[in-house]
């Protein structure tokens, strides 16, 4: 059971990373910022500190699956949609037992099982990129099914979020 739930907050760890790097190069496409790199003065500065290609060191900047923008991106938002899980969860319960709603102990106790969760299904011992490894072996249709699995789970948090304070 344990291992089903790391294994698919893994796969919705994934498809954030990737979703916000496909991004991240979608963007490229349009950013006006990168014809300041074409001139001849930053083109020498940055050669004089052995950057050749600008664009590539941004994008190894983002793509970087240890410390790297998209994946420090992902896990904010992955943080954030466990965070919104427990506090629904919490809530549902309070309510069932007619008290008045979430309180600041409440809502500590879900920040704090969900640093936990997160740490020991994710961060712990850098599982993230076992599973990382392992998604992008997957075949593309795969893939994408698991990026509509994660779109449906995100879309499923936010309504079971809104249906608990109701």
């Amino acid at each position: 059971m344990i291992k089903a739930i790391e294994y698919y907050i893994n796969v919705i760890h994934f498809c954030l990373y990737k979703a916000h790097y496909k991004f991240h190069l979608a963007a490229n496409k349009v950013n006006p910022f990168r014809l300041l790199t074409k001139s001849s003065f930053i083109k020498n500065r940055l050669q004089k500190k052995g950057i050749i290609d600008i664009q590539k060191e941004i994008d190894k900047s983002f793509s970087d699956k240890y410390l790297g923008i998209s994946v420090l991106f992902s896990g904010g938002i992955l943080i954030a949609l466990l965070l919104f899980f427990f506090i629904s969860i919490l809530n549902m319960i309070i309510k069932l037992f007619n008290q008045d709603g979430v309180t600041k102990i409440h809502f500590l106790f879900s920040v704090l099982v969900t640093l936990l969760v997160f740490y020991f299904l994710i961060y712990r011992q850098d599982k993230y990129l076992i599973y990382f490894e392992e998604f992008e072996l997957l075949s593309k249709i795969k893939k994408q099914l698991y990026c509509f699995f994660s779109f449906g789970v995100i879309l499923s948090i936010f309504f079971i979020l809104i249906l608990s304070f109701k």
